[in-house]
């Protein structure tokens, strides 16, 4: 982890923020016994498109591009994801898109993008993934940043009910209407700002040299 967060730092390329909102768990079109069920799939995909900057002895991130998309599945959403998300059936007819239409969409906006973050992300990259399969396509992030896994480093679990995104957003008091996925991801960079930092500072005589340079 130190390490990615090292060369992101180092590097100065953009890379995205990301989170979905899914219609249930398990992006497979079979279950553990090998016998087909409908597939779980993306209903929103939102992301922001960032880069690190040092101002005045810390790394803040900088937003320059937003992708939010909802996907219409055309088939009726399970009643406890209504209940999550509050996304309807009626919402996605009206506001969702062709999910073939959303993931062009969303490679052309990953161009030359290498590295990926979210919460509990590889959750979020494997539905990208199978969407990606679905359309001769894969999704495959050369570097993946945990916001979770950096939650769980630097939390002890004696200080927190859990490490979902909600409670740990609100351990560091950042407020945020989760559940929904660009309210998620906007929470995650918060987060991810707080986190890099602390990876950072962790080692001084590497902190030194970057901001003087």
């Amino acid at each position: 982890m130190y390490n990615t967060i090292r060369a992101l730092v180092e590097s100065g390329k953009e890379f995205v923020i990301f989170d979905l909102e899914t219609t249930g768990f398990n992006p497979k079109s079979y279950n553990k016994d090998g016998e087909p069920r409908v597939a779980d799939v993306p209903i929103q995909i939102s992301a922001i498109k960032c880069y690190l900057k040092v101002e005045n002895g810390k790394i803040t991130i900088r937003e320059v591009g937003a992708f939010d998309r909802y996907i219409n599945i055309h088939r009726p959403l399970p009643p406890e994801i209504v209940e999550i998300t509050g996304i309807t059936d009626e919402f996605l007819k009206e506001h969702g898109d062709i999910e073939e239409d959303v993931y062009r969409c969303w490679t052309d906006f990953l161009v030359n993008i290498s590295f990926i973050a979210g919460y509990n992300s590889n959750f979020d990259i494997s539905f990208v993934d199978y969407m990606a399969q679905r359309y001769g396509g894969e999704f495959e992030p050369r570097l993946n940043l945990d916001v979770m896994r950096m939650a769980r480093h630097f939390i002890p679990k004696s200080d927190i009910p859990n490490h979902k995104l909600g409670t740990v957003a609100e351990f560091y008091g950042i407020d945020a209407n989760f559940h929904n996925a660009m309210e998620d991801v906007k929470a995650t960079k918060d987060l991810l700002e707080i986190f890099i930092n602390k990876y950072v500072n962790e080692d001084s005589v590497y902190i030194n040299n970057f901001i003087n340079k």
